[in-house]
């Protein structure tokens, strides 16, 4: 590692498997900070997270030496993850630490063409738990179906609720993200309880759900986040035959995973079309403020930002960004600049209203139109990038010249 004081690091190229979680549960143990893999992602975009991570080894499952030997750099360790099928429990001390190291660290899109990593630390995960567990939603074990892919910060809210609390948790088949009648076959076989999808995800579900007429019969709680929900007629026309089950909306970025929710119970009918990301979590702070940074009335429109436990620096080896992005409140302690717009009502609940940067969300997934423009400049034959998006997709364009338009195009 170029710096001997950054945390210890493991690459994961794994997966949704029994060792995958056997894997994050050694990290932590072990005091190492997981960095999750997608296998779907570009080899290009590995190369650059694992240049930027600078992991100890990168764990892999057999069968999967050559795809990792195309992204990983070179001199990195690559070891094989393989569970015995009976092996004694040795027993292994946890490493002594604060809580304040990264329990992960996830990349996501950067303005300049590069990911950006983002170290979460322990205390931020085991806050999430705590409140889910106590006033979050259901109390106990519960049979909880992993769908969220496993560089997304979801998943390690889908596996430690799960785990800590003694419940069952069923792994993802990959494909059924593309085949939701199969996942409803899945929800209904394994008795699923809870379950944690992102918004685009839901609302296929609950059109499939309705279609078909199959409403899983013991499905209890869907968390749903990653962008604006919207209470579509398909969602209440299949929470309406859901009549246990309850709706959280969870809001929160990366840089501090949850921070807000509010559960929709009762009549599906009488849920607001758009509903408000809630109230704070335990030790979550928001404030609304305008341009200087003063608190804005209730109803008006200004910038969101995050306070109380989970607001530290995160960013990877980018100190300035790091300086941007968190400013510090007199007399109320360090805040995130979450880039989203906010209003609070009056009964004291917030909304969200959109970005004030070029960040997006797509399927879910944030993007950074800046990316987007970086990856057009690349090609030989593109000047002056821009894009935007346009409903539901990202439309990136370009000027070009007459012969540019007629060698691309021969």
């Amino acid at each position: 590692m170029s710096d001997p004081a950054a945390p210890a690091r493991v690459a994961m190229y794994l997966p949704p498997s029994a060792e995958h979680v056997v894997a994050l549960l050694a990290a932590a143990r072990l005091n190492v900070t997981a960095v999750p893999l997608d296998p779907a992602y570009p080899a290009e975009l590995l190369g650059q997270i694992l240049r930027q991570a600078e992991p100890l080894c990168v764990l892999m499952l057999p069968g999967a030496e050559a795809e990792v030997a195309a992204v990983a750099p070179d001199g990195v360790p690559r070891l094989v993850v393989t569970l015995a099928a009976a092996a004694p429990a040795i027993p292994c001390a946890a490493a002594p630490h604060d809580g304040r190291r990264p329990l992960y660290t996830l990349f996501t899109s950067g303005s300049t063409g590069t990911p950006k990593g983002v170290d979460v630390p322990d205390s931020t995960l085991c806050n999430l738990l705590h409140w889910q567990s106590e006033h979050g939603g259901l109390a106990g074990a519960a049979v909880t179906q992993q769908f969220s892919a496993l560089s997304f910060d979801v998943s390690f809210q889908e596996i430690f609720t799960t785990l800590c609390s003694g419940g069952r948790l069923h792994l993802v088949d990959p494909a059924w993200r593309r085949d939701l009648p199969q996942l409803l076959d899945q929800l209904e076989t394994a008795g699923v309880e809870r379950l944690f999808l992102p918004y685009v995800a839901l609302q296929l579900l609950a059109e499939h759900g309705v279609r078909l007429d199959r409403y899983p019969s013991r499905l209890r709680e869907v968390i749903t986040a990653g962008e604006q929900l919207i209470c579509t007629p398909a969602v209440r026309s299949w929470f309406a035959r859901l009549p246990s089950a309850r709706l959280f909306n969870h809001y929160g970025p990366t840089e501090t995973h949850v921070v807000s929710a509010l559960v929709l119970d009762g009549d599906p009918e009488t849920w607001p079309e758009r509903p408000a990301i809630g109230r704070p979590v335990a030790n979550a702070v928001l404030r609304v403020v305008d341009d200087t940074g003063d608190p804005v009335a209730p109803g008006v429109t200004g910038r969101l930002l995050i306070g109380g436990q989970m607001a530290a620096p995160c960013y990877l080896g980018d100190a300035e960004l790091n300086r941007t992005r968190f400013t510090a409140v007199p007399g109320q302690g360090l805040f995130y600049r979450s880039g989203d717009l906010a209003h609070v009502d009056h009964d004291g609940l917030f909304h969200y209203d959109g970005r004030d940067d070029e960040q997006i969300k797509i399927s879910g997934h944030r993007l950074e139109l800046g990316q987007v423009e970086a990856a057009l400049l690349r090609h030989p034959r593109i000047g002056e990038p821009s894009s935007s998006r346009r409903t539901a997709r990202c439309a990136p364009w370009c000027n070009a010249t007459a012969p540019t338009i007629r060698a691309s195009t021969s």
